[in-house]
């Protein structure tokens, strides 16, 4: 994956299209998706880092292409920014809102 990125960096062309056409296949699945649950956004997985454009790109042109235009429109697509620590900062930050969302006794 380091060369691919490092590649991208560069802009070669043949890795470019190569995660475009990523971005287009996971794209399709998503449109379905999106059109039954409408969420406000989708993650694409942060190992991407500076080489996730072409993906969102690849994912936008199907949403477009294959989901309402009122759900695509509303749709925003970002590379997530918390790396190999995404589940671990996540579990934790579900963790402290269960903690700490509890109604407090009255006293």
């Amino acid at each position: 994956m380091a060369d691919v990125l490092s590649l991208a960096a560069d802009g070669d062309a043949g890795v470019l299209r190569l995660l475009r056409d990523l971005g287009r296949t996971i794209g399709r699945s998503l449109a379905d998706f999106c059109v039954y649950v409408a969420p406000d956004g989708i993650v694409l997985d942060g190992i991407l880092q500076n080489a996730g454009a072409p993906v969102i790109d690849g994912v936008k042109e199907m949403l477009n292409l294959s989901a309402p235009p009122a759900v695509g429109a509303q749709l925003r697509v970002v590379v997530g920014m918390l790396g190999n620590q995404a589940e671990l900062q996540g579990a934790a930050a579900l963790a402290r809102r269960k903690q700490f969302s509890r109604e407090l006794p009255l006293a």
